[in-house]
């Protein structure tokens, strides 16, 4: 009987061990956003742009820039790049980007509601902001936390810097139409 009891609780066990998630799972679910996933990837000639990189850096993966108004740079097929001390903070994919970039996650424009969510998480790590239509996602790197609509904090800037946000847009339609990564002083500039 002692023998067969053990048994059950051995089969009871290895269930559970079985279909608990794996450590690589659970490790997913409580990454956040991090430096290399700030990044945008050209997908004809795989050149990328990521945050921290100089204006050099940059002009010599794409070449000169079109425009510079209000501290947006303006590049080719609708890649627009905010800079501080001449390095990027953060970079936005226009509409007229579409099939030209796509982020280092490989979300691109065109994509579903739901296909973002599967790159960056639920809505849960969502915050619910206008205008309408839109998902951001705010991860403080300091407490390795995402900020969620129920985050009550008031934001100094010298806590700015330690936010990173990507925020996507979608159409009436449910297409995304804009995506914006960096840090969060980078990113509110062009918002």
């Amino acid at each position: 009987m002692k023998l067969k009891g053990l048994m059950l609780i051995l089969f009871i066990l290895i269930l559970l061990v079985g279909c608990s998630p794996s450590q690589s799972q659970d490790q997913d679910q409580k990454e956040g956003i991090s430096e290399d996933q700030l990044a945008v990837i050209r997908l004809d000639d795989g050149a990328k742009i990521s945050y921290g990189m100089t204006r050099d850096e940059v002009n010599e993966e794409l070449g000169e820039d079109n425009f510079d108004e209000d501290g947006l740079t303006g590049y080719d097929s609708g890649l627009g790049v905010v800079y501080r001390e001449d390095k990027v903070v953060s970079m936005i994919l226009s509409e007229d980007s579409e099939g030209v970039y796509e982020t280092a996650d490989g979300v691109s424009l065109g994509m579903n509601e739901q296909e973002t969510m599967e790159v960056y998480g639920d809505k849960s790590r969502a915050t619910q902001q206008e205008p309408e239509n839109s998902l951001s996602y705010i991860y403080d790197k300091e407490t390795k936390e995402y900020w969620s609509s129920h985050h009550e904090v008031e934001i100094k800037s010298q806590d700015i810097k330690s936010l990173y946000l990507i925020h996507s847009r979608f159409d009436p339609n449910g297409s995304l139409y804009m995506i914006s990564l960096g840090d969060y002083l980078g990113v509110a500039n062009m918002l």
